[in-house]
Parts: structure tokens; C-alpha cells; sequence
């Protein structure tokens, strides 16, 4: 959750947060059938989770306050959310649902987990606390602690902290 206790995707923060919020996990499973007939299934680890919710935005500029969350459908970026720890995700599904309801519009969303790595070109820096090391941040940010050794090749050891205002790149 962003500071202001606000959903928030990228730039945007939701103005009201959603009504529904649901997290879906669910595993990779397959199955093959045996010589005996029945079936055999092995569990081939996770699928990205799925973010997927509900509300509505209300004002004069509620369709405005629609389309800029719509802008950001083509970028991967940090997902805060209420009840949770940020993920970088992507927004893969956005609808409008138009009501008779003047000044207010409905509207739902799925974002799916992505892998901070593909940022789709965009660099994203932040800076060392003093106290916290790679496996923090890879923690903090959901973020595999060896693809932040990739993208950090400045710091030798995750388990060290990072000194003050030291560069960090996300992705």
C-alpha cells in the first residue's frame, strides 16, 4: 500500500479505492494418463497471480479519471494494494461499465503479477537506506533477489547493506 493508504498502479492512484479486490493463485498443473488407466498429475509451479477487482469512480471528472488509468495498460509498473505487499504487475484488462448514474462509472480490472526484469525498456532506480540490502528490497519489491544481482552488478553480496543514497535499479 502506497502512503496515502491508496490503491495504486505506476503514476495513477485510485481517487476511492476499489469495493472488491480479489488475488487469485493457482497452480500449473498437468496430468498424463498411466498404463494402468488412471491419470498422473504433477504440479509445474505457479501461474502469475491475478489481481482482478471492482468500484467505481465518482466526480465531473470520473471518465477523465477512467481513461488515465486506461493509459497505463501498455507499461508494467509497482501494484499497490490495500491488503498486501506492492508486485510489479501488469494491467491486462479494463472495463468500463456504463451506468445511468450521472457523475460516477463503474468499472472493473485484472492486473496479472509480472517479473520486474521486463519493464518493457523503462529504467527504474531507487536509492539505499543504510539498513536494508538486496534481499530486502527483493522482498519489499517482489522481485527474485538474483535477477536484482543481474541489474546490480555494482553490489558484490545481497546480504550486505546498502550504503545511503546508493543506487538501486529495480529494473
Amino acid at each position: 500500500m502506497n502512503s496515502k493508504g491508496k490503491m495504486s498502479f505506476r503514476d495513477f492512484i485510485f481517487p476511492i479505492n476499489p469495493q472488491i479486490i480479489r488475488i487469485r493463485n493457482e497452480n500449473n498443473l498437468s496430468s498424463e494418463l498411466t498404463a494402468g488407466g488412471g491419470a498422473s498429475i504433477s504440479c509445474n509451479g505457479e501461474k502469475p497471480a491475478v489481481i482482478s477487482g471492482s468500484g467505481q469512480f465518482t466526480g465531473d471528472d470520473c471518465v477523465q479519471t477512467f481513461e488515465r488509468l486506461r493509459a497505463e495498460m501498455n507499461r508494467g509498473g509497482m501494484l499497490y494494494i490495500p491488503a498486501g505487499k506492492p508486485v510489479f504487475a501488469y494491467l491486462r484488462a479494463l472495463e468500463l461499465i456504463c451506468e445511468d448514474v450521472e457523475g460516477a462509472v463503474r468499472y472493473s480490472f485484472e492486473f496479472v503479477k509480472g517479473i520486474a526484469d521486463k519493464c518493457c525498456g523503462e529504467k527504474r532506480v531507487i536509492y539505499g537506506d543504510d539498513e536494508s540490502c538486496l534481499w530486502d528490497y527483493s522482498y519489499r519489491y517482489d522481485i527474485p533477489v538474483t535477477v536484482l544481482m543481474r541489474l546490480n552488478t555494482h553490489i558484490r553480496r545481497p546480504d550486505i547493506p546498502i550504503k545511503r543514497n546508493e543506487r538501486i535499479y529495480l529494473c
